[in-house]
């Protein structure tokens, strides 16, 4: 019994400051100074972002019946957190789709990321030591490999 509570507040311990979240809200710092809290509900991603000029409140529409899943981290590789949500695909279900968001200070607001190749990133992954973003697209019906580099 004692090792199995054990396990369980290990795995919060280690769980909790995960880039992955399925919760329906998180909270996040993008930058110093910069509080942000992004929720999912009933199709919509909705985020309030605090800094000290006031409060931003925006919402996202994502045309999908999947569930939404929550992640945060620098998809840029310069510093700055955002998030990304996710849900599988509604064809056989078989890809995750992924909007990546990065935080954008000149615009107090978030930008919508977009790979270097194909309409969405599928299966992202995102690479800190090489500092790029890999996804699948597809070209011809047949599933290639797309390498998303943002800045240097």
């Amino acid at each position: 019994m004692r090792l199995s509570r054990f396990l369980f507040f290990a795995f919060l311990f280690l769980a909790g400051p995960s880039s992955w979240a399925s919760s329906d809200e998180i909270h996040f710092r993008p930058v110093d100074g910069t509080n942000v809290a992004v929720s999912v509900a009933d199709g919509k991603v909705s985020y309030a972002i605090t800094d000290e000029k006031g409060e931003v409140d925006k919402s996202i529409d994502i045309d999908t019946e999947s569930k939404l899943h929550l992640s945060i981290g620098d998809y840029r590789f310069d510093g700055t957190k955002g998030f990304a949500v996710s849900y599988l695909d509604e064809g056989m279900g078989v890809y995750e789709v992924y909007r990546v968001f990065a935080y954008s200070r000149e615009l107090r607001n978030f930008e919508e990321l977009s790979p270097a190749c194909g309409d969405e990133f599928l299966n992202l992954k995102v690479d800190s030591k090489k500092k790029v973003l890999t996804s699948t697209y597809f070209t011809e019906n047949e599933p290639k490999i797309c390498v998303t580099k943002f800045g240097g």
